[in-house]
């Protein structure tokens, strides 16, 4: 009776789960109250070995979250660290059309699965293809970083969640399944993204590399004038950062002082920058990440000019971004 029951609610638990588009219940939330109720029968049932068979598996649950959690850690510190953005950027100088970020997009879906699980893979990649890609180039792109991100979890241990609990219960070794699955996999890669390649429609090069190329004619020819105002105020007074100067919604940043000598913002020899940089450009990005986007805009280090000895009276100048 208890076995029929349990075999019972499974099936109902399972239908649950496949429709949640429609009862709109979280299918995990689904599993974790399917998976208590059938440990309960079976814990009344009579049956034996329930507290080995518990423990076997806790264990590999254990063992599979601890990976996760691994995996998700290791995509925080790549993106702390700037590593996708690095992509975006350097996919941009190309100045490729869609088909060629295509190609490059999926092979790097591939290549990224084989040591992020495939999930995760997908995701990334699709964040940075919706960057690239418009409407059925979008659609086409998406559905290739999902067939390319499978691919390349196929061959490695810690690629994909199915393949890293049979490698967690030692049904195979490492060696083995890169030595039986690397060929599978570059193939169903290969053969999948060669198709869908084809029907990628091509296109002028991105609009933010044209957006790029005029703020960088902009900044170095012309000094592009901005509505912020440094305000320097004698000793013994916080100077200001105004923002939207003279508009309704003007307002005003303090700091203890922008003075400091001339260089570049990464010149350790420049002191006082990081806090005057911030309060210029409203942000919180690290000295760094100001650096890179400047450069990306203009393919040259970002240099601060100001005032470096105190002002007898209260001095204002226009910022520039030059």
């Amino acid at each position: 009776m208890i076995s029929f029951l349990s075999v019972i609610i499974f099936l109902l638990g399972y239908i649950a789960i496949s429709q949640e588009h429609l009862t709109r219940v979280s299918k995990t939330s689904v599993s974790l109250i399917l998976a208590a109720v059938l440990w309960f029968l079976v814990s009344i049932g009579g049956f034996t070995g329930i507290g080995p068979a518990l423990s076997e598996s806790g264990g590999e649950i254990f063992g599979l979250v601890i990976f996760l959690l691994s995996a998700m850690t290791l995509v925080e510190i790549l993106t702390h660290y700037g590593l996708f953005n690095y992509i975006y950027q350097k996919l941009v100088e190309l100045n490729l059309d869609d088909k060629g970020q295509f190609f490059i997009i999926t092979f790097l879906a591939f290549i990224f699965s084989s040591f992020l699980d495939n999930l995760t893979t997908t995701i990334i990649f699709l964040q940075i293809s919706i960057r690239f890609f418009k409407g059925k180039n979008l659609v086409r792109s998406a559905s290739a970083i999902v067939i390319a991100a499978n691919a390349g979890g196929v061959f490695s241990p810690i690629g994909d969640v199915t393949t890293t609990m049979l490698w967690l219960a030692n049904k195979f070794s490492a060696q083995t399944i890169f030595q039986q699955g690397f060929l599978p996999s570059l193939v169903v890669f290969i053969v999948s993204t060669a198709l869908i390649g084809r029907t990628i429609a091509k296109s002028a090069p991105d609009k933010i590399e044209k957006v790029r190329r005029f703020l960088k004619q902009q900044m170095l020819d012309k000094w592009l004038m901005t509505l912020t105002r440094i305000q320097y105020n004698p000793e013994n007074q916080k100077d200001k950062v105004i923002h939207n100067y003279n508009q309704q919604d003007s307002y005003k940043i303090e700091l203890d002082s922008f003075m400091g000598p001339d260089g570049y913002i990464t010149d350790q020899n420049v002191t006082n920058v990081i806090i005057p940089l911030q309060a210029l450009l409203n942000t919180k990005q690290s000295l760094q990440e100001i650096n890179s986007i400047y450069k990306w805009l203009t393919d040259v280090n970002a240099h601060i000019f100001r005032l470096i000895s105190e002002v007898s009276r209260t001095t204002e100048t226009i910022a520039r971004i030059g």
